[in-house]
C-alpha cells in the first residue's frame, strides 16, 4: 500500500513537471523598438504602433491604419481603420458587452478577462453578422474602465490578419 502511494506521488510530480515545461515557456516579445509612441495627455495613456502607419485623432477617438485615414463628413459611422480607440464616459461593462454582442450578432463570440495597462479588461471577439457597417468583418474589442472613462480598443478587418499586431499594441498600452 505504501509503495502504491509512493508511485502515485511520483506520477503527480512528473505530470506537474511536464505541465510546467509545456505551459510556462515564455512567449517571445515582439520587437517594437522601431515603432512610434502615441501619447494622449488628455486621457493619460500611451501606446506604440508600427512605424510608417497613420494615426488620426477625431475628438476623443484615435484611429490607426496602414493607409491614410479619412474622417467621414457625416456622423453616421466612424472612419474605416484597422485599429480604433474610443473613449466615452464610464459605463457598466457587463451591459455594454451584452449590447455589443446583440447588436453585432457575433458569430462564435469569444469572451475573456485580460490585463491592459495593469487594469482588468474584457476581450470580446468574433465575426459580426448583424446589420452594421462592419457586417461580415472580424471584430476584436477590449473594454476597460479607468477613472471616469470607458476605453474601447478595437480591431476590425475582413479577417484576423493583423490581430497579432493588435495584441502587441495592446501590450504596449499604459496609463501614465
Amino acid at each position: 500500500m505504501k509503495n502504491k502511494w509512493l508511485w502515485g506521488g511520483v506520477l503527480v510530480l512528473v505530470l506537474a513537471a511536464v505541465y510546467a515545461i509545456l505551459y510556462s515557456v515564455p512567449t517571445k516579445q515582439a520587437d517594437t523598438t522601431e515603432w512610434q509612441t502615441y501619447r494622449n495627455d488628455t486621457y493619460g495613456f500611451e501606446l506604440k504602433y508600427p512605424k510608417g502607419w497613420y494615426l488620426t485623432e477625431s475628438g476623443p477617438s484615435i484611429f490607426i491604419d496602414i493607409n491614410p485615414i479619412i474622417i467621414p463628413s457625416k456622423d453616421t459611422e466612424p472612419p474605416r481603420s484597422l485599429f480604433g480607440i474610443f473613449i466615452t464616459p464610464a459605463q457598466d461593462m457587463s451591459s455594454r458587452i451584452e449590447t455589443i454582442k446583440n447588436t453585432l450578432k457575433l458569430e462564435n463570440p469569444k469572451q475573456s478577462n485580460i490585463l491592459v495597462g495593469g487594469l482588468s479588461a474584457t476581450k470580446l471577439s468574433g465575426v459580426a453578422r448583424g446589420e452594421s457597417y462592419i457586417r461580415d468583418q472580424y471584430y476584436e474589442g477590449i473594454f476597460l474602465n479607468q477613472g471616469n472613462s470607458t476605453y474601447a480598443l478595437l480591431y476590425i478587418n475582413e479577417d484576423d490578419k493583423y490581430s497579432d499586431m493588435f495584441q502587441v499594441m495592446i501590450q504596449s498600452f499604459n496609463f501614465n
